[in-house]
Protein backbone atom coordinates (compact mmCIF):
# COMPACT_ATOMS: atom_id res chain seq x y z
CA UNK A 1 0.00 0.00 0.00
CA UNK A 2 1.48 3.50 -1.11
CA UNK A 3 2.30 6.09 1.31
CA UNK A 4 -1.00 8.47 0.30
CA UNK A 5 -3.07 5.75 0.53
CA UNK A 6 -2.17 4.98 4.13
CA UNK A 7 -2.03 8.43 5.26
CA UNK A 8 -5.64 9.22 3.95
CA UNK A 9 -7.06 5.52 5.29
CA UNK A 10 -4.79 7.01 8.45
CA UNK A 11 -6.88 10.06 8.83
CA UNK A 12 -10.49 8.97 7.40
CA UNK A 13 -10.03 5.78 10.61
CA UNK A 14 -9.98 8.00 13.26
CA UNK A 15 -14.41 7.65 13.48
CA UNK A 16 -13.77 3.80 13.45
CA UNK A 17 -13.35 4.64 17.48
CA UNK A 18 -16.47 6.28 17.82
CA UNK A 19 -18.13 3.56 15.42
CA UNK A 20 -17.09 1.13 18.03
CA UNK A 21 -19.39 2.90 21.16
CA UNK A 22 -22.44 3.63 19.31
CA UNK A 23 -25.31 2.15 18.09
CA UNK A 24 -24.25 -1.38 17.39
CA UNK A 25 -27.33 -3.03 18.81
CA UNK A 26 -29.86 -1.34 16.49
CA UNK A 27 -27.55 -3.17 13.38
CA UNK A 28 -26.51 -6.81 15.20
CA UNK A 29 -28.79 -9.79 15.76
CA UNK A 30 -30.02 -10.37 19.43
CA UNK A 31 -28.65 -13.87 19.13
CA UNK A 32 -25.10 -12.52 18.00
CA UNK A 33 -22.47 -15.79 17.79
CA UNK A 34 -19.64 -15.60 19.89
CA UNK A 35 -16.34 -15.97 17.65
CA UNK A 36 -14.62 -17.54 20.19
CA UNK A 37 -16.63 -20.71 20.26
CA UNK A 38 -16.11 -21.07 15.97
CA UNK A 39 -13.14 -23.02 14.66
CA UNK A 40 -11.69 -21.31 11.45
CA UNK A 41 -13.60 -22.82 8.87
CA UNK A 42 -17.04 -22.07 10.88
CA UNK A 43 -15.74 -17.98 12.07
CA UNK A 44 -14.91 -17.21 8.41
CA UNK A 45 -18.11 -18.99 6.81
CA UNK A 46 -19.99 -16.77 9.55
CA UNK A 47 -18.09 -13.06 8.97
CA UNK A 48 -18.48 -13.86 5.50
CA UNK A 49 -22.00 -14.64 5.81
CA UNK A 50 -22.90 -11.91 7.75
CA UNK A 51 -20.56 -9.15 6.77
CA UNK A 52 -18.95 -9.93 3.54
CA UNK A 53 -15.46 -10.05 4.69
CA UNK A 54 -13.89 -11.65 1.99
CA UNK A 55 -15.40 -9.77 -0.53
CA UNK A 56 -13.71 -6.75 1.34
CA UNK A 57 -11.02 -8.52 1.00
CA UNK A 58 -10.96 -8.97 -2.75
CA UNK A 59 -12.07 -5.36 -3.70
CA UNK A 60 -9.23 -4.12 -1.93
CA UNK A 61 -6.57 -6.16 -3.54
CA UNK A 62 -7.56 -5.15 -6.97
CA UNK A 63 -4.70 -3.19 -8.92
CA UNK A 64 -5.26 0.65 -8.82
CA UNK A 65 -4.30 0.52 -12.62
CA UNK A 66 -6.79 -1.91 -13.25
CA UNK A 67 -9.62 -0.29 -11.22
CA UNK A 68 -9.02 3.52 -12.42
CA UNK A 69 -7.23 4.22 -16.26
CA UNK A 70 -5.71 7.45 -14.44
CA UNK A 71 -5.03 9.33 -11.06
CA UNK A 72 -7.74 11.82 -12.02
CA UNK A 73 -10.30 8.97 -12.21
CA UNK A 74 -8.95 8.04 -8.53
CA UNK A 75 -9.39 11.21 -7.51
CA UNK A 76 -12.94 11.57 -8.49
CA UNK A 77 -13.55 8.59 -7.09
CA UNK A 78 -12.67 9.87 -3.52
CA UNK A 79 -14.56 12.88 -4.00
CA UNK A 80 -17.60 11.46 -4.95
CA UNK A 81 -16.89 8.94 -2.42
CA UNK A 82 -16.33 11.90 0.13
CA UNK A 83 -19.60 13.71 -0.79
CA UNK A 84 -21.66 10.50 -0.78
CA UNK A 85 -20.27 9.50 3.00
CA UNK A 86 -20.73 12.96 4.21
CA UNK A 87 -23.86 14.07 2.79
CA UNK A 88 -26.15 11.39 1.23
CA UNK A 89 -25.43 8.31 3.55
CA UNK A 90 -27.51 6.70 5.85
CA UNK A 91 -26.24 5.96 9.44
CA UNK A 92 -26.02 2.26 8.56
CA UNK A 93 -24.52 2.91 5.09
CA UNK A 94 -21.88 5.20 7.32
CA UNK A 95 -21.66 2.49 9.65
CA UNK A 96 -21.13 -0.28 7.20
CA UNK A 97 -18.40 1.72 5.33
CA UNK A 98 -16.29 2.41 8.44
CA UNK A 99 -16.16 -1.34 8.96
CA UNK A 100 -15.05 -1.83 5.73
CA UNK A 101 -12.60 0.45 6.34
CA UNK A 102 -11.48 -1.35 9.62
CA UNK A 103 -11.19 -4.83 7.60
CA UNK A 104 -8.95 -2.44 4.82
CA UNK A 105 -6.66 -1.20 7.68
CA UNK A 106 -6.04 -4.89 9.03
CA UNK A 107 -4.85 -6.06 5.12
CA UNK A 108 -2.66 -3.21 5.30
CA UNK A 109 -1.05 -3.91 8.58
CA UNK A 110 -0.61 -7.51 7.57
CA UNK A 111 1.12 -6.30 3.82
CA UNK A 112 3.63 -5.25 6.10
CA UNK A 113 4.73 -9.02 7.26
CA UNK A 114 4.13 -11.19 3.97
CA UNK A 115 6.38 -13.57 3.42
CA UNK A 116 9.20 -12.46 1.15
CA UNK A 117 7.52 -14.28 -2.09
CA UNK A 118 4.53 -12.53 -1.59
CA UNK A 119 5.72 -9.20 -0.02
CA UNK A 120 7.56 -6.23 -2.32
CA UNK A 121 9.84 -7.39 -4.78
CA UNK A 122 8.92 -11.56 -4.45
CA UNK A 123 7.14 -13.67 -6.81
CA UNK A 124 3.44 -12.45 -7.24
CA UNK A 125 5.53 -8.48 -7.66
CA UNK A 126 7.93 -9.70 -10.14
CA UNK A 127 5.25 -11.42 -11.79
CA UNK A 128 2.80 -8.62 -12.32
CA UNK A 129 5.42 -6.80 -14.02
CA UNK A 130 6.81 -9.12 -16.10
CA UNK A 131 3.24 -9.58 -17.27
CA UNK A 132 3.06 -5.80 -17.39
CA UNK A 133 6.21 -5.37 -20.15
CA UNK A 134 4.91 -8.60 -22.23
CA UNK A 135 1.30 -6.47 -22.75
CA UNK A 136 3.45 -3.69 -23.75
CA UNK A 137 5.41 -5.65 -26.10
CA UNK A 138 1.95 -7.22 -27.62
CA UNK A 139 0.76 -3.57 -28.40
CA UNK A 140 3.81 -3.10 -30.31
CA UNK A 141 5.80 -1.01 -27.50
CA UNK A 142 8.33 -3.04 -26.51
CA UNK A 143 10.49 -1.35 -23.34
CA UNK A 144 7.18 0.70 -22.85
CA UNK A 145 7.33 0.66 -18.67
CA UNK A 146 3.74 0.35 -17.37
CA UNK A 147 4.18 0.02 -13.97
CA UNK A 148 6.69 0.44 -11.45
CA UNK A 149 9.23 -2.21 -11.41
CA UNK A 150 10.35 -4.12 -8.33
CA UNK A 151 13.47 -2.83 -6.47
CA UNK A 152 16.24 -4.38 -7.68
CA UNK A 153 15.13 -3.73 -10.76
CA UNK A 154 15.43 0.25 -10.21
CA UNK A 155 18.99 0.67 -10.43
CA UNK A 156 19.70 -1.43 -13.30
CA UNK A 157 16.78 0.72 -15.43
CA UNK A 158 18.55 4.05 -14.27
CA UNK A 159 22.17 3.06 -14.63
CA UNK A 160 21.53 1.07 -17.55
CA UNK A 161 18.84 2.52 -19.96
CA UNK A 162 18.84 6.18 -18.19
CA UNK A 163 15.51 5.95 -17.06
CA UNK A 164 14.14 8.14 -14.03
CA UNK A 165 11.52 7.67 -11.76
CA UNK A 166 11.22 11.23 -10.65
CA UNK A 167 7.98 11.82 -12.79
CA UNK A 168 9.55 12.84 -16.13
CA UNK A 169 8.95 9.23 -17.47
CA UNK A 170 5.99 10.58 -19.27
CA UNK A 171 7.47 12.99 -21.00
CA UNK A 172 9.29 10.66 -23.07
CA UNK A 173 6.20 8.77 -24.31
CA UNK A 174 5.44 10.69 -27.73
CA UNK A 175 9.45 11.10 -28.40
CA UNK A 176 10.61 7.24 -27.72
CA UNK A 177 7.41 5.20 -28.33
CA UNK A 178 5.02 8.00 -30.69
CA UNK A 179 2.18 7.72 -28.13
CA UNK A 180 0.34 9.85 -26.21
CA UNK A 181 -0.69 10.14 -23.08
CA UNK A 182 -4.12 9.16 -23.61
CA UNK A 183 -3.02 5.88 -25.11
CA UNK A 184 0.08 5.41 -22.60
CA UNK A 185 -3.05 5.35 -19.88
CA UNK A 186 -5.44 3.01 -22.26
CA UNK A 187 -2.87 0.50 -22.68
CA UNK A 188 -1.80 0.74 -19.12
CA UNK A 189 -5.64 0.20 -17.88
CA UNK A 190 -6.03 -2.48 -20.24
CA UNK A 191 -2.61 -4.10 -19.10
CA UNK A 192 -3.21 -4.21 -15.46
CA UNK A 193 -6.67 -6.04 -15.92
CA UNK A 194 -4.55 -8.79 -17.18
CA UNK A 195 -1.65 -8.38 -15.18
CA UNK A 196 -3.21 -8.33 -11.91
CA UNK A 197 -4.06 -12.06 -12.17
CA UNK A 198 -0.48 -13.34 -12.47
CA UNK A 199 -0.67 -14.67 -16.35
CA UNK A 200 3.06 -15.33 -16.06
CA UNK A 201 3.04 -17.57 -13.47
CA UNK A 202 1.88 -21.46 -13.96
CA UNK A 203 -1.52 -21.62 -12.83
CA UNK A 204 -0.98 -24.25 -9.58
CA UNK A 205 1.75 -21.96 -8.20
CA UNK A 206 -0.28 -18.69 -8.86
CA UNK A 207 -3.02 -20.12 -6.70
CA UNK A 208 -0.38 -21.24 -4.03
CA UNK A 209 0.61 -17.77 -3.47
CA UNK A 210 -2.63 -16.06 -3.49
CA UNK A 211 -3.96 -18.56 -1.19
CA UNK A 212 -1.18 -18.34 0.99
CA UNK A 213 -1.72 -14.00 0.58
CA UNK A 214 -5.22 -14.30 1.72
CA UNK A 215 -4.58 -16.99 4.53
CA UNK A 216 -1.97 -14.13 5.94
CA UNK A 217 -4.64 -11.81 5.14
CA UNK A 218 -7.08 -13.41 6.99
CA UNK A 219 -4.86 -14.59 10.25
CA UNK A 220 -4.93 -10.69 10.71
CA UNK A 221 -8.66 -10.30 10.32
CA UNK A 222 -9.32 -12.86 12.59
CA UNK A 223 -6.62 -11.98 15.37
CA UNK A 224 -8.86 -8.13 15.19
CA UNK A 225 -12.11 -9.51 15.28
CA UNK A 226 -12.32 -12.14 17.58
CA UNK A 227 -10.37 -9.01 19.81
CA UNK A 228 -13.34 -6.65 18.67
CA UNK A 229 -16.24 -8.70 18.05
CA UNK A 230 -18.59 -5.55 18.37
CA UNK A 231 -17.25 -3.59 15.46
CA UNK A 232 -18.70 -6.30 12.65
CA UNK A 233 -21.56 -4.71 11.05
CA UNK A 234 -23.79 -6.69 8.56
CA UNK A 235 -24.52 -6.89 4.59
CA UNK A 236 -26.48 -3.75 4.07
CA UNK A 237 -30.05 -5.51 1.98
CA UNK A 238 -30.35 -1.90 0.14
CA UNK A 239 -27.65 0.51 0.60
CA UNK A 240 -28.33 3.86 -1.30
CA UNK A 241 -24.92 4.26 -2.85
CA UNK A 242 -23.56 6.83 -5.75
CA UNK A 243 -20.59 4.93 -7.19
CA UNK A 244 -19.97 1.08 -7.99
CA UNK A 245 -17.13 0.52 -5.68
CA UNK A 246 -18.79 2.49 -2.78
CA UNK A 247 -21.94 -0.48 -3.11
CA UNK A 248 -18.95 -3.17 -2.74
CA UNK A 249 -17.29 -2.00 0.47
CA UNK A 250 -20.46 -1.54 1.82
CA UNK A 251 -20.89 -4.99 1.04
CA UNK A 252 -24.14 -5.51 -1.40
CA UNK A 253 -22.43 -5.98 -4.76
CA UNK A 254 -20.07 -9.17 -5.67
CA UNK A 255 -17.03 -8.63 -5.72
Amino acid sequence: MNKNRALRIALIAAPIAVLVLIGFWLLMDDNQVDLRNLDDAAFREHVNEVAGVQQIVNVYRRDRNATFRTNADKRAYDKEERQWLENEATDEERHRWYFALAIQLQIGQAQNSLPAELGEGGILQASYYEAMRECAAEHGYSGLLLADPPPDEYDRLELEEGISFDGTYYDRLEPDFGITLDEYFDIRHGCANWAQHYPTLDEAERDRLLNLRNEHYWQEIRDFLLKNPDVIIPRLDSPECTAEFIAECVGNVSG
